[in-house]
């Protein structure tokens, strides 16, 4: 799936100026791929649009990626999951905590820490509720 993927995303740019979320999705592909060259070859050219455009939510999206896939520093990992959930909680972007809560809270059962993987189920969960309101004031 992310062979096909990769190519229409990349297709999808093709000729045109890339876009900052294809460019990120192309990079997730790699990384999914275990490609990590090319992951990290994309995820360069993201991660400079995202700065020249002063888009500080793919910025943080592009280095949680990044860290996500190829971190072996735990308290690395931990660190940029935090201050990522932090900054989509002060933008109120639902979305993003989700995502990202989900993250930390299953590396945090993984290193059997509980208590704190329980608070960012919870803060999922949170979140989910959140959407859901969203979506119904629509």
């Amino acid at each position: 799936m992310s062979k096909a993927a990769i190519h229409w995303l990349t297709e999808s740019i093709s000729g045109n100026s890339p876009n900052y979320k294809t460019i990120y999705l192309i990079a997730r592909e790699y990384y999914k791929l275990g490609k990590i060259n090319e992951a990290e070859n994309w995820l360069k050219k993201g991660l400079n649009i995202a700065q020249k455009e002063n888009l500080p939510t793919y910025q943080i999206r592009f280095n949680l990626l990044k860290v996500l896939y190829t971190e072996s520093d735990k308290e690395m990992t931990e660190k940029t999951l935090k201050e990522g959930i932090n900054h989509f909680l002060n933008e109120n972007d639902w979305n993003y905590v989700e995502e990202y809560s989900k993250y930390l809270a299953d590396y945090y059962a993984a290193n059997q820490k509980y208590q704190e993987a329980v608070q960012y189920y919870q803060l999922m969960i949170k979140a989910q509720n959140k959407i859901s309101e969203l979506g119904a004031l629509k």
